[in-house]
């Protein structure tokens, strides 16, 4: 009979650190982290080609300052230093983002 508690729990432990385990490891990502994961270059320029049924406008190029799935925080090239020129722009608005030549 002792043997057979024993057993029990050990299956119960066993079962338990697997669930825990596989919790841990599944990923609740939103579609657009998993169908095509972000690699820019902070340094690179960029051109921001926004969706066709939009009304946004981007001054092009701009460079890349953070990453914040569903938001990049960019920074046009050609903009003054002087004031606040960063600007949070949603991936949902974006159809295409090229490196500027």
């Amino acid at each position: 009979m002792k043997r057979f508690v024993i057993a029990v729990f050990l299956v119960m432990g066993v079962a338990t650190i697997m669930t825990v385990g596989e919790t841990r490891t599944t990923s609740n990502a939103p579609v657009y982290q998993e169908s095509q994961p972000l690699f820019l270059d902070f340094i690179a320029q960029y051109d921001l080609v926004p969706v066709s049924n939009t009304q946004l406008g981007f001054q092009n190029p701009v460079r890349i300052r953070n990453i914040l799935p569903p938001w990049i925080l960019v920074t046009p090239v050609n903009a003054p230093r002087q004031g606040s020129s960063e600007i949070w722009v949603n991936l949902n608005h974006i159809a295409v983002i090229t490196k500027h030549r």
